[in-house]
């Protein structure tokens, strides 16, 4: 009876608990992750591993069993491998967790930069912008050209003209200024998107699967101004919308 009394203690002791929220936060994070990142059906295929292998060791299946128990060690060092991009992934997100925003928004730049767009969008004029988050995405850009000038509706509408050297590029706003345009960014390397989007809807994907940043396209087939971010897209009604969105990201 002392026994079943020690276990139900110990199971209920703070470092029980403790151990029980840092586990399940953990699978959920990596878990979150995978998915965003368009790894879930590796990890699906992870989890039916295990699954068989409790139930060889339930049922006492020593071929099995053998298996998984000489096979366990080349498959952990295989996933460091495999997984190695999803990896570093988290471990910045973990990083990042521990840093801020440096600035807050700026009413007038949003509004500015929501103004632009939608115009853009009347246009059917294409635009990359993005927003940077707590993670850094310096090394997921490429190109560009540097950028000093105060921000108006009329030069983001000149940026993304067709004649303008960087209107296929991306424009970066970061710490409410205007940084760079015509920057490069990654292309998505998943299937989320349907191949009826552009280039430009794929690499916003592209960055917003690997960084937290906001990325604002204007489709220049439909006219459409969407966000992209965590790896999921959002379309537009309003401009009100996009102030809403820019604002919701930059708290």
């Amino acid at each position: 009876m002392s026994k079943v009394h020690f276990i139900i203690n110990e199971l209920l002791s703070w470092r029980a608990a403790l151990d029980i929220l840092l586990i399940s936060a953990g699978l959920f994070f990596l878990h979150r992750t995978l998915v965003r990142l368009g790894t879930w059906k590796i990890l699906v295929g992870i989890a039916a591993a295990f699954l068989i292998f409790g139930l060889a060791s339930m049922l006492n299946l020593e071929g099995i069993e053998w298996i998984f128990q000489n096979v366990s060690q080349v498959a952990v060092l295989a996933l460091i491998v495999i997984f190695q991009p999803e990896l570093r992934k988290i471990l910045e997100k973990i990083v990042s967790l521990y840093g801020s925003r440096h600035t807050s928004a700026d009413q007038s730049l949003t509004q500015i930069v929501a103004d632009s767009l939608w115009q853009l969008g009347q246009k059917k004029q294409g635009a990359l912008i993005v927003y940077p988050g707590r993670e850094p995405v310096e090394e997921k850009l490429s190109g560009g050209y540097p950028l000093t000038a105060e921000a108006s509706v009329p030069l983001i509408m000149s940026i993304f003209d067709p004649n303008s050297p960087g209107h296929d590029g991306a424009m970066i706003i970061e710490n409410n200024k205007l940084c760079r345009f015509g920057v490069r960014l990654p292309i998505s390397q998943t299937s989320r998107l349907a191949e009826q989007y552009g280039t430009r809807h794929h690499a916003a994907m592209g960055l917003a699967e690997v960084t937290d940043a906001l990325v604002l396209v204007v489709s220049e087939e439909r006219g459409m101004v969407s966000a992209f971010i965590n790896g999921k897209m959002t379309r537009f009604d309003s401009p009100q919308q996009i102030i809403a969105e820019i604002l919701q990201h930059q708290t």
